[in-house]
Formats: structure tokens, sequence, C-alpha cells
């Protein structure tokens, strides 16, 4: 799966050419993370959609304010997606959670990666990396 700034996703089955579909409409989407061909979740400025294999959901809104940089999901019902202003929010599959900072607030999140459920790696823009689990 990838995502455009159109706000568009396109399926990988063998080749790139299948039609695009729109998530978001008119929307910049900034990443995707799939666990499986049937599960994926597309992120845009401030809101999350879910693939279940067939169709995408209605967007959800979490933050309006800071700019998405990456998502990341380590089963259907745990993602986290972290944002410019080095906030981090969970989404379960059905709703995302309030605003967490990571850190001590101050770092600005490049890119994050969960490996397992409650268990996540962000990486910043000044080399830092932070470990989140519980």
């Amino acid at each position: 799966m990838a995502v455009d700034s159109d706000g568009n996703a396109f399926t990988y089955t063998g080749t790139w050419g299948t039609t695009p579909t729109v998530v978001i409409g008119n929307s910049f989407l900034y990443s995707v993370s799939c666990t499986s061909n049937r599960t994926c979740v597309a992120t845009d400025d401030g809101s999350a959609a879910g693939y279940n294999g067939t169709r995408w959901s209605s967007p959800t809104d979490f933050d309006g304010t800071n700019a998405v940089v990456s998502v990341s999901c380590s089963s259907p019902k745990f993602c986290v997606v972290v944002d410019k202003a080095g906030g981090s929010f969970f989404y379960n599959g059905a709703s995302v959670s309030s605003d967490v900072p990571l850190g001590d607030g101050t770092n600005t999140p490049v890119a994050v990666s969960c490996s397992a459920p409650k268990f996540c790696m962000v990486v910043d823009d000044q080399g830092n990396a932070i470990v989140g689990s519980t």
C-alpha cells in the first residue's frame, strides 16, 4: 500500500497498475501502515482511516493542528501516530486517544515503528530514539 498527496491509496498486488482509491478526499496523506493485506491505517494532518481489505472507513479526527509524520501498526487494534509537535496518538481500530507527549515534549519525531502491541520506537530529527512500552 502506498499513499500520495492527493489523498489516494495505491494497492500493490504484484503490480502498481491498480486504480488509486480516495481515502481522505483532497487531503495530503502522510503515512500508511499495514499489518496484513486486509488491515491498513492511513493518516493525513489530523485524522486516520482504516482499510479492511475491501474498503476504507470514514476518517477519525484526532489532531487537526499539527502535521502527522508517521503511523505504525503492530496489529489491527494497535497503531501509533506521531506528529511534528512531538505528540503521539494511539489508535485501537475504532477511536484515537488524546495527545500524549513524547519524551520530554521537545522532540520532533520523523518516524515511528511498532513491532509488537505496546512496543514502539520513535526517532527524531536530532538523532534520538525514544522507546515506548507499557
